[in-house]
């Protein structure tokens, strides 16, 4: 078994660059083919890697539409475009394609050879077949058969420590125990002390470099053996077995290589279905968010096969990182806070679901029996970890109201999008917000586009402040807002005398016709200020676009 990461590795293609989906380069590669017809996906079986220089590329939307859909439906392991020919750069199609759906698209300058990518990846698929099954032919048909039907590592190692009457067990890259198994009544041993003496012994004793089984003791006599477990070339741990009592044999070493191999598999395989489950996902919100009509007729399925357990609480929710703007999906850093999401669901008690980048935006998509409380505690403990984990951005958690029904999420997910705007202005060091508490913000800028805020803004605030010449003055009056209209904190924040600050509170009033210190004028000034972080969507781009489609109309 391969995987696209590994394929990489390639001297061939040492000059690739992967553009899109490289959430799915964990995907296994059962064979290679290179595309030359438009109708490649009557002839797919699962799992190819595709070549092409983009000669019989699709000319017309319709037609590379059903192309990619016939990839979806077969679920390829990658695409490769070989650019300088027929094509100056991968198809903007397929680089959506590819980051929807977790599908590496690739690309490479046309003179590398096809013929040695498809030689050395099917030379290297076929040697690790030949040499899996011949390890499998060493080890007994009844071991084999349970083995191979065991789902988990744990599984695993039960098996083999109740056939082979011995402790097993798998570690970690620092050698720690991450799961053992003893035989049933078999003799307990103290499985990370002999760890810890075979790892002390190998460094000492030059002998035992390439020694699978060590001797470790007179009283009683011990054996230990080890076979590393290596994913895409890298060692990740290892499996152990120790036998008190009596020297192992060759069966043994048979069987724990075997053993191996299927621990690989379990990884690769669930990296597989990662790359398949994010295809999932994305196709349940859009079902949710665009089509709630299609939704009501297969959501249960998309739920049942993303394993989210159905739950009377469903709510949606924004993770926002970095100030009136989001980065892009391919950023590193959206998928590390994606991954701390995922691993704040599954140590959650009461909660599932998943977090995942939808249309530029981390979206969470979440069901629970927690109550109220009990999920904002979980809310704001997930934005701390995310703040820790992202010590570069200051991340806003924001949520909708709890939904009784899960086709009620559109309407969690848009009271979230709409207070996005507000509370990434408000917040500078980050923090979580449920839409519950902030109903009046919602009422006053949920409907507003931002057009309409620019418009509602530049009718509350005097022209004059909105120039470039009257910049200080409405930072100045930011300030005051922002600490209650307490003049010596203003002072020290803005590093300016007293008499000073008087003087442009002086101006700021002028301007308003209106004292400073009136309720209804504090009001109006905190709705302007909150309505800033919409109007600033409202881009000059925007308004031109505007004038030249009136200019065109006249």
């Amino acid at each position: 078994m391969i995987t696209m990461r590994e394929v990489l590795q390639f001297p061939e293609l040492q000059k690739a660059v992967v553009h899109a989906g490289k959430g799915g380069l964990g995907r296994k590669v059962r064979w290679v083919h290179v595309m030359d017809t438009e109708d490649v996906g009557l002839f797919l079986e699962g799992g190819e890697f595709l070549l092409t220089c983009g000669q019989i590329w699709p000319q017309n939307k319709q037609a590379e539409e059903r192309l990619l859909n016939s990839f979806l439906r077969n679920q390829i392991s990658g695409i490769l475009f070989a650019t300088g020919r027929y094509l100056t750069g991968c198809p903007a199609a397929a680089l959506e394609f590819g980051e929807k759906n977790s599908i590496p698209v690739i690309e490479v300058p046309y003179n590398v050879p096809f013929v040695k990518i498809t030689e050395q990846i099917h030379l290297e698929i076929i040697d690790r077949h030949y040499k899996k099954m011949e390890r499998s032919a060493r080890v007994p048909i009844e071991l084999r058969d349970k083995l191979q039907s065991s789902p988990s590592y744990s599984s695993i190692c039960e098996i083999l420590a109740g056939y082979l009457n011995c402790p097993v067990a798998i570690t970690d890259t620092a050698n720690q125990i991450y799961v053992k198994a003893s035989p049933n009544g078999g003799e307990r041993v103290n499985f990370q002390k002999c760890i810890n003496t075979f790892i002390q012994n190998k460094q000492s004793q030059q002998l035992m470099n390439n020694a699978k089984t060590v001797y470790l003791s007179d009283n009683p006599p011990t054996y230990i053996m080890n076979v590393p477990i290596k994913i895409e070339g890298i060692k990740r741990g290892a499996l152990w077995l120790i036998s008190p009592g009596q020297e192992v044999n060759e069966e043994f070493a048979y069987s724990l290589d075997f053993a191996a191999d299927l621990l690989v598999d379990i990884v690769l395989n669930k990296q597989d279905l990662e790359a398949r489950g994010r295809q999932l996902r994305l196709e349940l919100l859009e079902l949710l968010l665009e089509n709630p009509e299609t939704a009501s007729i297969i959501i249960e399925e998309r739920i049942q096969e993303l394993g989210i357990e159905q739950q009377k609480h469903w709510l949606a929710g924004l993770i926002l990182v970095g100030v009136n703007n989001l980065t892009s999906p391919l950023s590193i850093g959206m998928e590390s806070i994606r991954d701390e999401c995922k691993k704040w669901i599954d140590e959650t008690e009461g909660l599932n679901g998943f977090c995942e980048i939808y249309k530029e935006q981390l979206v969470l998509f979440l069901a629970s029996n927690l109550d109220k409380a009990s999920i904002k505690q979980a809310v704001h403990h997930l934005q701390n970890n995310v703040r820790n984990t992202t010590a570069h951005t200051a991340p806003v958690v924001v949520l909708g109201e709890i939904k009784q029904h899960v086709l009620s999420f559109k309407e969690s997910y848009q009271e979230a999008k709409a207070l996005a705007p507000l509370v990434l202005h408000q917040s500078h060091s980050g923090g979580a917000y449920f839409s519950e508490q902030l109903k009046r913000e919602m009422f006053l800028y949920g409907g507003l586009s931002p057009k309409k805020a620019m418009e509602f803004r530049n009718i509350i605030l005097p022209k004059e402040l909105l120039t470039e010449h009257g910049t200080t003055l409405y930072e100045t009056l930011k300030c005051l807002a922002l600490n209650n209209y307490n003049r010596d904190k203003v002072t020290k924040d803005l590093h300016i005398h007293l008499n000073t600050l008087r003087y442009r509170i002086k101006r700021i009033e002028q301007l308003f016709e209106e004292s400073l210190t009136s309720p209804r004028c504090q009001f109006w000034i905190q709705v302007a200020l909150d309505l800033e972080s919409l109007a600033t969507e409202y881009k000059e781009s925007d308004l031109k676009n505007e004038s030249e489609g009136d200019i065109a109309i006249i």
